[in-house]
């Protein structure tokens, strides 16, 4: 049973994959990492790989280590896609993890892969397995978090869609500019990009994914766990 671990900005997601296929998946706070532990003794995890966005913990690895056989997966971990990206020590390991995945799903095609986390990215591998990039911008929630934040007047709204393209009031307002705001930010992004990169796939990923997979005018492969099965092919690669 592999173990893949993916500390992110706010939470630690982990799963166990067995024959690359995920057996049982959990998220936690990092105050509740014991549970972590208690899930690799229960699971018989042997060998396991950490991608981390910030930070790590170095008492986390090594409890880990104590555990399983780990990977730390960094910038020279061994990878079967080729990064073309002008600073390649700064792209992010979920953005990575990503396109790989994307990459063993649809070997020889070009794949957009967008994931709306705490930040969205939208992140681009061509026809021969070469990740060139893409682009960085907040999350829904990061934006209506912001807006309340920043203003004297503007509160702090749930993401729910209106149904009319206008706000009749502040809420619907706020909702509309985030939530359709940001469904033609993505739109307008896939078409310009689509010839140009002669894309196959549109990947949506991520916690907010799920507001926008219905909206989208494109066929759309709404995979949640794709950072999750990344990170395992890596594993595998460098077995």
């Amino acid at each position: 049973m592999n173990l893949v671990v993916d500390i992110g900005n706010s939470r630690i997601k982990y799963a166990f994959f067995e024959d690359g296929i995920i057996q049982s998946q959990n998220s936690v706070e990092p105050t509740a990492s014991e549970t972590i532990f208690h899930d690799v003794w229960m699971n018989k995890g042997t060998r396991a790989i950490l991608s981390a966005s910030g930070k790590l913990d170095e008492g986390f690895l090594q409890k880990l280590k104590n555990e399983v056989d780990v990977i730390v997966f960094d910038q020279h971990t061994k990878l079967p896609v080729t990064i073309a990206y002008d600073t390649p020590e700064t792209l992010g390991k979920d953005r990575i993890a990503g396109a790989v995945a994307a990459w063993k799903m649809f070997p020889g095609e070009s794949s957009l892969i967008i994931d709306m986390g705490t930040c969205i990215t939208t992140n681009i591998i061509n026809s021969k397995g070469e990740y060139l990039g893409g682009t960085i911008s907040p999350g829904v929630q990061m934006r209506t978090k912001a807006m309340a934040a920043f203003t004297e007047n503007l509160p702090l709204v749930d993401l729910e869609l209106p149904k009319e393209l206008i706000g009749r009031n502040t809420i619907t307002a706020l909702q509309n500019g985030v939530i359709r705001g940001t469904y033609y930010e993505i739109q307008t992004f896939i078409d310009n990009v689509k010839p140009i990169f002669g894309i196959n796939n549109v990947i949506l990923t991520g916690g907010d994914a799920k507001i926008f997979g219905n909206l989208l005018n494109f066929e759309i492969f709404a995979l949640p766990n794709l950072v999750l099965s990344g990170l395992h092919e890596i594993l595998q690669y460098n077995a």
